[in-house]
């Protein structure tokens, strides 16, 4: 005869096994649900012409109709028939003016987006990098310098998103250096990182006689510095500060925490990110994971490069309505925006990753 304590045991193990029946079950479901999804998605994308910016001055046509033929072998005499064509970018708003009516919105370059990469081309005056002072200046490699020049170009708004090692601290502090007269500065970062930048700002900051350094880690400190640090974890405490002060010069460290617009955080420091006049974003990997962890960066640095979101994230994103609801975890004409894959790719003015061989 069996004991209470085994009949229970039998009862649980019969428990556990008609759910571990059901998790797999409701796999099975999904699995065959995604792949549904994504054939469905692939399908959609392959029907009509796309246009896509695959170096800064090319862009691409896939899958054009034969009135775009036509008009290609008008525009580029010698072009072979094929399924893709790469022409000059300038070509680009004459080719579509007349078109565009019969193209889905999302397959085509935003005018924006276009006019930026091609700016981009146009010769920019190079940056007298002595306001920096010499000592700063002497501590820079001459890839770092390049660094600097190029936020000075953008007038001190961009992404420097180079790989870790490469100074992406003291490219910051020099390029903040150069707007000096902007001050105060203010540098949001991770707390655990708070110290570092202290000491670096206090040594790359040497010959920089009498300024102060105030740091933010408790409900008590204050943002009355040259140089205020404080943390992300700090930053929704003090937003009516950071208001009242009008900071003119922002760095913000490992800028992909801010890839939630939902974010507390991120919501608090949105209207000091664009109530500056410099704005300075590090990361090393600014999209993690996937493209639309990239906006709100984008939107901080320039929130007229992508106004909307949701046209943000048809793009470049593959989004779609799915069983589960709006699906805007894919990705899509990525040559257009930075991977850490890929460097060497300005994303429209605001970004600059490199890596060194």
């Amino acid at each position: 005869m069996q004991t209470q304590s085994e009949i229970e045991k039998m009862r649980r193990k019969a428990l556990q096994k008609k759910l571990e029946e059901e998790y797999r079950a409701g796999q099975e479901r999904r699995s065959v649900q995604t792949k549904k999804e994504t054939k469905a998605v692939a399908a959609r994308n392959t029907k009509d012409p796309e246009f896509e910016i695959i170096t800064k001055r090319e862009f691409q046509i896939r899958r054009p109709t034969e009135e775009m033929k036509k008009l290609i072998s008008k525009m580029a005499p010698g072009k072979p028939k094929a399924r893709e064509y790469s022409l000059p970018l300038e070509m680009y708003f004459g080719f579509v003016s007349g078109i565009k009516e019969k193209i889905p919105q999302k397959n085509l370059i935003p005018d924006n987006i276009a006019a930026m990469f091609l700016e981009s081309e146009a010769r920019v005056e190079e940056p007298d990098l002595s306001r920096i002072g010499p000592f700063l200046l002497n501590s820079l490699h001459s890839f770092q310098k390049t660094g600097v020049a190029e936020g000075i170009k953008r007038n001190g708004r961009f992404i420097l998103a180079d790989d870790m090692g490469l100074g992406k601290t003291i490219q910051a502090l020099a390029l903040a250096r150069y707007y000096r007269h902007e001050w105060p500065l203010l540098v949001v970062a991770p707390a655990g990182l708070v110290e570092t930048w202290v000491a670096a700002v206090g040594r790359w900051y040497s010959d920089l006689a009498g300024i102060s350094v105030e740091t933010v880690k408790g409900g008590g400190a204050s943002l009355d510095g040259d140089v205020n640090i404080i943390g992300y974890s700090m930053v929704e405490k003090h937003m009516a500060e950071m208001m009242e002060k009008r900071f003119l010069v922002v760095i913000a460290d490992e800028s992909h925490r801010l890839k939630n617009p939902e974010a507390k955080c991120t919501k608090a420091l949105e209207p000091v990110m664009l109530g500056s006049k410099r704005a300075i974003l590090l990361s090393g990997t600014p999209i993690p994971s996937r493209p639309v962890e990239l906006f709100t960066q984008i939107r901080f640095i320039d929130p007229t490069v992508y106004p909307s979101l949701k046209k943000y994230e048809y793009r470049y994103c593959n989004a779609f309505m799915s069983k589960f609801g709006y699906d805007v975890k894919g990705k899509n004409y990525q040559r257009e925006t930075p991977s850490k894959h890929r460097k060497h790719k300005n994303l429209c003015g605001t970004t600059r990753a490199r890596m060194i061989e």
